[in-house]
């Protein structure tokens, strides 16, 4: 309904989603190839947790403000090209193994430039959408870039 470029839409029953996808002739990529059930084990058994680990130290630890649970961070909406990226990405990879991905990227990054402009405006329909996907799922998210200086302490 919203998106106006040309799309295939499909149900994938099995992850009870439905698919957004360019039309034939603007894809680079078959949906058989995204999500592929065979690349799913259906017959594995989930993996146990780890085994709880018994601390040696008998300090007490003292707790600051940055230890302190805090509210998991809500990610940026996607923008066409990282749409692109992520859908492309584990194909790549198949074809090129060994590769690192700064390298995988520079890769996609050179297949978006050399995209038509047809299937770069999809990606940004696309991007479009994820968007408001985002804003019903956070209503209330605002980007907050960091400020100069600041460090992701890991």
């Amino acid at each position: 309904e919203h998106v106006k470029a040309p799309v295939e839409k499909t149900v994938d029953a099995e992850q009870k989603v439905l698919r957004i996808l360019p039309p034939p002739e603007l894809r680079t990529v078959q949906p058989s190839e995204v999500n592929a059930p065979s690349a799913v084990d259906k017959n594995a058994t989930p993996a146990k947790p780890p085994a709880t680990i018994e601390a040696k130290s008998t300090r007490t630890r003292v707790l600051d403000a940055t230890s302190r649970p805090s509210k998991p961070k809500v990610p940026r909406p996607c923008n066409p090209f990282i749409m692109y990226r992520n859908f492309l990405h584990q194909r790549v990879t198949m074809e090129n193994p060994g590769l690192h991905n700064n390298q995988i990227s520079k890769i996609i990054g050179k297949m978006w430039q050399e995209e038509s402009p047809e299937a770069k405006e999809f990606w940004r329909e696309r991007a479009k959408l994820g968007k408001e996907e985002h804003h019903l799922r956070f209503p209330d998210y605002q980007y907050r870039p960091r400020k100069p200086g600041e460090k992701k302490r890991r």
